[in-house]
């Protein structure tokens, strides 16, 4: 499954991916999803047009719900195919930007959202 992953940072100003070679790159890879932005080397912000031209499949976003909702409020954002198919996810930050034990969970969580027909994790 190809992503993107907003971190959230960048706010009004752009827009923050992960590039490879962090430890969020990495929780992102073991739970089965493709980087859309994987073959950059430098800094992780990307322009709105960028992510529209990697057009894909799904969306994760670092934070809640109303992370979500803002970013489906960005202009043309509705032309993405993950937007389209309504594949867009919120990511609780603590558990893909805070190194951590809850990066465990994090994968999991990001694994159920990429691959929700597939992934049955439970908690014990």
């Amino acid at each position: 499954m190809r992503f993107y992953f907003d971190t959230g940072a960048a706010g009004r100003a752009g827009y923050h991916s992960v590039r490879p070679g962090t430890y969020t790159d990495d929780i992102l890879r073991h739970a089965g999803g493709l980087n859309v932005f994987g073959n950059r080397t430098s800094l992780s912000q990307v322009s709105g047009e960028a992510v529209f031209r990697a057009d894909p499949d799904h969306i994760l976003v670092a934070g809640s719900e109303a992370d979500v909702a803002a970013l489906l409020e960005r202009p043309h954002w509705n032309g993405i195919a993950a937007v389209a198919a309504g594949r867009v996810d919120a990511i609780p930050r603590g558990q893909v930007l805070i190194p951590g034990p809850r990066v465990v969970e994090g994968v999991r969580t990001v694994a159920r959202a990429l691959h929700p027909d597939l992934v049955s994790i439970r908690r014990t």
